[in-house]
């Protein structure tokens, strides 16, 4: 039988409660990195979390798994043990919240959309706490250099080809795993767009494949993938 959740027990205490903000700072933390630094920058952050089904939801998006295939593995977790309802919870949460990552989601968007799982009741609360954390959150000025102006001049240029034929002689120009690795290091809302853009079903399944064969590589090797694309533009 699947574990889903239903109506949820308002019951949980101050601890619990306390648990829950922890887990949805972690995950906006981790949607900030990939925002400013790429899908890849998680790689070394995934390793440290608390939980194996957090780690293998951030693995997941990582290495480039289709939304729907992360979705799939992470059910199947789910599905396979039987949880209180508090550790269904905390699956939903952090579930959704790996998959709004990778869709590449505004901060804004990924804190309604994981505040709306607990209901109106617990949102004004919720809400309220990260508010006065919001009003003191400021980029660390190290990690925002850390971007390169060649990263942010392929985003920009990628995310302004909006043509099918384009995109698909870009990608066949600069072969699958020049791309790939390209997108390796790009934001979460980069790669969301290229493959929407494609109009081919087996060019998105090789492209995707390529993500996951390449597997773990170093910063340096998806910028000078960047700047390579970028020349055939």
């Amino acid at each position: 039988m699947s574990n889903t959740i239903g109506i949820i027990n308002r019951d949980y205490d101050s601890a619990a409660k306390n648990e829950f903000k922890e887990l949805i700072k972690v995950i906006l933390d981790l949607s900030d990195k990939a925002d400013r630094q790429g899908l890849l920058s998680l790689d070394e952050e995934y390793p440290s979390l608390n939980s194996y089904f957090f780690r293998k939801s951030i693995e997941l998006i990582v290495e480039g798994f289709h939304p729907e295939v992360v979705r799939n593995i992470l059910q199947n977790y789910i599905d396979a043990k039987e949880c209180s309802e508090g550790e269904l919870l905390e699956k939903r949460i952090t579930m959704e919240g790996a998959l709004l990552i990778q869709s590449g989601a505004r901060r804004k968007i990924l804190f309604e959309k994981i505040l709306s799982i607990f209901g109106e009741e617990f949102f004004q609360d919720f809400e309220y706490s990260f508010f006065e954390e919001e009003q003191s959150l400021k980029y660390n000025e190290e990690d925002t250099n850390a971007i390169s102006e060649e990263s942010i001049t392929f985003e920009d240029r990628i995310l302004s080809i909006v043509l099918n034929d384009d995109m698909n002689k870009l990608v066949k120009r600069a072969g699958y795993f020049n791309m790939a690795l390209a997108l390796k290091v790009s934001s979460g809302k980069l790669n969301v767009h290229v493959r929407n853009i494609l109009n081919a079903n087996d060019m998105v399944e090789e492209l995707n494949g390529e993500v996951i064969r390449i597997g773990p590589m170093l910063l340096k090797d998806g910028l000078a993938a960047q700047e390579f694309v970028l020349r055939l533009i």
